[in-house]
C-alpha cells in the first residue's frame, strides 16, 4: 500500500497532516503533527477534550536512514486506525450535541410560543380581580347567614387600608 493510502485515514474529518523530517545524529526523525479543522481548545466537554486531545497528539519517531521509508510505514499503519476511530467519535459525539442543542431550540421556542396565550389569559382575572370590592359588606351575605344558622362563622373580611384612616400627627 503507498503512502498516501496510509495517510488517508488519518485525514478524515477535516484533520490535516505536518510532517517533520530532521536528522538528528545520523538517524532521521520523523515527527507526525495532526491537526483538526475545528480544534475547540477551550472545550469544557470532557468527552471532546479527551478525543481531540488524542487526535492532536504529534509522533515521533527515530529511524535508521536505510529504513525510514518501512518504520513510517509502519508507525501510520499503526496509528491511522485508531485515529479514525477517535475522529468518527469526535464527529458522531459533536453531530449529537448539535442535534440536542437543535432539539432544545425547538422546545424553548415553542415554549415561548405557548407562554402569551397563557400569559393571555391572566390578565383577564386580573381585571376581574382588580374591579371586586375588598371591603367588608355592609350587610351579611347568604354564605354568610348559612355559616351564622350552622354554627360555623367566618372570619370577618379583611379592611380595606384606603378605607382606614391612620390619625398619625
Amino acid at each position: 500500500m503507498s503512502l498516501i493510502q496510509n495517510v488517508l485515514p488519518l485525514l478524515k474529518n477535516g484533520t490535516s497532516l505536518n510532517l517533520n523530517l530532521k536528522e538528528v545524529e545520523g538517524k532521521i526523525q520523523v515527527v507526525i503533527v495532526p491537526q483538526l479543522a475545528a480544534l475547540d481548545e477551550e472545550a469544557t466537554d470532557e468527552v471532546v477534550a479527551s478525543l481531540q486531545s488524542v487526535l492532536v497528539h504529534p509522533v515521533r519517531l527515530m529511524c535508521d536512514r536505510e529504513t525510514t521509508d518501512a518504520q513510517l510505514m509502519q508507525a501510520i499503519t499503526g496509528i491511522a486506525p485508531a485515529h479514525e476511530a477517535a475522529s468518527d467519535q469526535l464527529a458522531e459525539y459533536r453531530q449529537m450535541l448539535s442535534d440536542a442543542a437543535a432539539t432544545a431550540k425547538v422546545k424553548a421556542a415553542e415554549k415561548a410560543a405557548a407562554k402569551p396565550a397563557k400569559a393571555g389569559g391572566k390578565p383577564v382575572k386580573a381585571v376581574a380581580a382588580a374591579g371586586a370590592s375588598i371591603t367588608a359588606p355592609e350587610d351579611e351575605s347568604e354564605e354568610s347567614a348559612v355559616q351564622k344558622s350552622n354554627g360555623t362563622e367566618a372570619a370577618p373580611a379583611p379592611v380595606s387600608p384606603a378605607a382606614t384612616s391612620f390619625n398619625l400627627f
